[in-house]
């Protein structure tokens, strides 16, 4: 009975220390009313008052790269205008709304990180989970500017949970893993490649589905988070299949490929695991990452959830399938790119935590 009670005044001291964590650090903003709005919001804005006040509906975002990146005729997806149009008819048009829009998707990106990982690790396990996504400086952040890329968080950690979801038997979850993961592209396309890709690899290669049902329920997802796009193709003569075309093209777009941009991108993949906690100087992030990852293979893989081993090989593949599809990219990648590898190394962090305390391996 003692443990029991302890047990619980555990878990609701923490619930309230998760929520202190996820309310102040984000709140600044939406309590005093003064926030950032530059060139990108005024922008989106005045896409956003094309819909609400001259209703004129669209089937495109704003254009990858923002115009700077290479990129020619290829756009993110329409629905974060529609999201944010809904702020703009609640606040007439003021961008503070916008502000308290990204403010809500933050707290909800903190519930669906405890949600997602309690289904796999349990009470503490979520609660670790949603502590971390909590105090994490770059999903703080995302709370705190209006900004396409930000509610792209809450929408990533869907996308893994019905991935994780996924059985030979629950051809419903393949079609919601699809789905989640070509929705992203409404928010940050960079984001969308890789998981879209390793989502294929995970069902192909990992999972070794076979049956043609998988594959149209797959098929089916993808070809209903991309159709604006498709539609938009239809109509405009295919211009993001020439603009993908072109830009590997180094003779058509004037963009070279330059070998320190890789050096500079392994910089960045190291830069946003160190930046997915919150910063401190006791110990090497690179001794964190490998600490961890030993911790992963060590007593993750070899523990009784034998279910979760399938699903970790997905993030570790997505981790370096991130790199390679990125490493293609002819300027230099962007933090933003990589919002999805913070809450992959929020989640093998709190696994290797879990794992190695199952394991009675928690010195470790």
């Amino acid at each position: 009975m003692g443990k029991a009670y302890t047990k619980k005044y555990v878990t609701i001291l923490l619930v309230f220390l998760l929520i202190f964590v996820s309310f102040i650090p984000r709140s600044t903003e939406v309590i005093n009313g003064n926030f950032l709005f530059l060139l990108d919001q005024g922008r989106d804005y005045m896409a956003v008052k094309n819909i609400v006040v001259d209703h004129k509906p669209t089937l495109i975002g704003a254009e990858i790269g923002y115009g700077v990146a290479g990129f020619q005729g290829i756009f993110h997806g329409p629905f974060y205008f529609y999201l944010l149009s809904i702020p703009f008819v609640l606040f007439d048009g003021d961008p503070y709304g916008g502000i308290l829009l990204m403010f809500i998707f933050g707290i909800l990106t903190i519930a669906m990180s405890f949600i997602f990982v309690k289904r796999i690790l349990g009470i503490f396990g979520g609660i670790l989970m949603a502590l971390l996504v909590a105090v994490s400086p770059p999903i703080i952040a995302q709370s705190r500017f209006i900004w396409s890329p930000h509610p792209s968080s809450f929408f990533i950690l869907l996308a893994f949970y019905f991935t994780y979801l996924i059985s030979p038997k629950k051809y419903i979850y393949i079609f919601l893993a699809a789905l989640s993961s070509g929705f992203i592209y409404n928010f940050e396309m960079a984001i969308v490649v890789p998981m879209c890709i390793g989502l294929l690899i995970y069902i192909v290669f990992i999972l070794r589905l076979r049956q043609l049902k998988h594959y149209l329920f797959l098929i089916g997802g993808f070809i209903t988070a991309f159709s604006p796009l498709i539609l938009f193709e239809f109509r405009h003569g295919l211009n993001a299949l020439k603009g993908f075309v072109g830009y590997f093209t180094p003779h058509q777009t004037g963009i070279s490929f330059q070998t320190d941009e890789l050096v500079q991108n392994i910089g960045w993949f190291f830069y946003n695991f160190s930046d997915s906690f919150p910063k401190q100087t006791l110990f090497p992030y690179i001794l964190i990452f490998f600490v961890s990852l030993v911790a992963v293979f060590l007593f993750g893989l070899k523990w009784k959830r034998a279910d979760v081993k399938p699903f970790l090989l997905y993030l570790l593949t997505l981790v370096g399938l991130t790199f390679i599809t990125h490493s293609f990219i002819r300027t230099h990648i962007f933090e933003y790119y990589l919002i999805h590898l913070n809450f992959v190394y929020l989640f093998l962090f709190s696994y290797a935590l879990i794992a190695s305390y199952a394991k009675n391996q928690i010195r470790f």
